[in-house]
This record gives C-alpha cells, structure tokens and sequence, in this order.
C-alpha cells in the first residue's frame, strides 16, 4: 500500500509529512493506495469493492466518488482500482488494473472517461499490460 501527500504539482520540489487520516481504518487487501489532498481528504483505491472512496476530514463515513458499480467495462465501471490521485480541480485519476486502462472521473461525475489504455491489453502504443501506478510531470502530463 501507499501514502502519497499533495503538496500541488510542485511535488517533487516541496517537502510533504506523511499523513495518517484519524477517522477510518483500513485493510491493506482491500484498499491499494491512499492519496491525501490539500484539505486533508484521504481517496482510498479500494479494489475489492471496484471503487474509489473518499474520507473528508472529520467525516464518520466515507463516500464514493469513482466507480462503485460492479466490475465491469462500462464508463461508470472500475475494474480493479491500484492507484488513485486528485488533481487540484477535484478530478480523480484511477489506474484500473482489470481493464487495463486509466481513467479520469471529473469531479461530481457519474461515469469516467478513459485518457490511457482499454479495452483490453496489448503489446501496443496505444494499449497498457496491468497498470499499477501513475504519476503526473509540473506540466500536468501523465
């Protein structure tokens, strides 16, 4: 599992603390990654439930914000969700390991739109091979 902290897209530059969310506990099987924004909300990749969710600060109960719907192919599917990252607009960056694709959900949206990879896996330019992680430049590129 990981913890990533923003501290906006000079990242690489800036000195960011790890940061432990006081209001939830997790199973390492069961959520991938943790990404914690500028508010403190924690967005877990949680892949045995194919979604994502998100701890705001002081909240008692979670809610989802990308996927959620089953496994499936569909836009408003997430597969197997392995790492998760929140831009500074509220959009939600979702690796999906189990289709093989990455997927960006604007904020409040109810299905995503692929930017990499899917449907299915390749050898191709085009195509990704079991995606795990993703990482954006100062630029804003994936």
């Amino acid at each position: 599992m990981f913890l990533l902290c923003e501290c906006g897209y000079e990242s690489i530059e800036c000195e960011c603390s790890f940061y432990v969310h006081p209001h939830f506990t997790f199973t390492p099987f069961l959520a991938q990654q943790l990404y914690v924004d500028r508010d403190g909300s924690a967005f877990v990749a949680d892949s045995a439930n194919s979604r994502v969710m998100k701890w705001s600060l002081n909240a008692s109960v979670g809610e989802i914000v990308a996927g959620g719907t089953g496994v499936g192919i569909n836009s408003n599917n997430i597969g197997s969700p392995t790492s998760v990252f929140v831009d500074r607009l509220g959009s939600i960056y979702v690796v999906d390991t189990y289709n093989e694709r990455i997927v960006r959900w604007l904020k409040g949206a109810q299905a995503g739109t692929i930017i990499a990879g899917g449907p299915g896996l390749g050898s191709s330019a085009k195509l990704l091979e079991h995606p795990k992680d993703l990482a954006f430049d100062r630029e804003g590129n994936l």
